[in-house]
């Protein structure tokens, strides 16, 4: 189930800003999708028969650290270009 981001009102918008927000926000979207494929990979490597469920569990957490830095620096690159264009110090 996908959720509708909310978008500012037009006054609120710097020339530029809107572009700029969606395209982070697009990356976003495929980081949920991501997420969500490491998830399904993991479920269904823990239930293969005979792979080790260490090994799985191990390579999941690396998946996982990755995904989530990259979310990070997503929704900071977000924060920061919003506060660029309010002209935030």
């Amino acid at each position: 189930q996908r959720r509708t981001l909310i978008a500012l009102p037009p006054c609120l918008q710097p020339p530029g800003m809107a572009t700029e927000l969606q395209g982070i926000c697009a990356e976003l979207h495929s980081d949920r999708d991501n997420l969500s494929a490491i998830a399904e990979w993991c479920a269904a490597a823990y239930r293969e028969p005979g792979r080790p469920r260490a090994e799985t569990v191990e390579q999941t957490q690396a998946y996982l650290v990755d995904a989530l830095s990259t979310v990070g620096q997503h929704v900071g690159a977000a924060g920061a270009s919003l506060l660029a264009r309010l002209g935030a110090p």
